[in-house]
């Protein structure tokens, strides 16, 4: 199954944020929806800066989310700030029910977990500062 990922972004506290990325296996190919059982998330408070302390943020810890609405078979590509970007998994985090980041001035981690019909489960990381 694809290999770990981590990436960093700023929010607006009480904001959400878009996610693009695009999976691939330990080989490089594409991975496909057939190869995957489900995909879950969970976003934490983390500590100040430099410690691992995590809170687990209301309404949005190991929340399953639905493969058809956020996975793509084929590459798909958009335009954000200017750059190209290509990606298969697209997903916009639902404040809607439950606020996700916030605080302002907090550092937050949103871990997706990749299921996959079989073998290891891949995680993307991501940190989000909030202002």
């Amino acid at each position: 199954m694809a290999q770990s990922i981590n990436h960093n972004v700023i929010a607006y506290a009480n904001g959400t944020v878009l996610i693009c990325a695009l999976i691939k296996d330990l080989c490089g190919s594409i991975v496909t929806s057939d190869r995957l059982s489900s995909i879950k998330y969970s976003i934490y408070r983390l500590g100040e800066y430099g410690n691992n302390a995590r809170t687990t943020v209301t309404g949005h810890t190991n929340r399953e989310l639905t493969l058809e609405n956020v996975f793509y078979d084929t590459v798909q590509q958009a335009t954000f700030n200017g750059e190209q970007v290509k990606y298969n998994f697209r997903w916009t985090i639902d404040n809607t029910t439950a606020e996700c980041f916030p605080n302002a001035n907090a550092r937050y981690l949103i871990r997706l977990d990749f299921f996959p019909v079989s073998g290891f489960i891949s995680p993307v990381q991501i940190t989000v500062d909030t202002i």
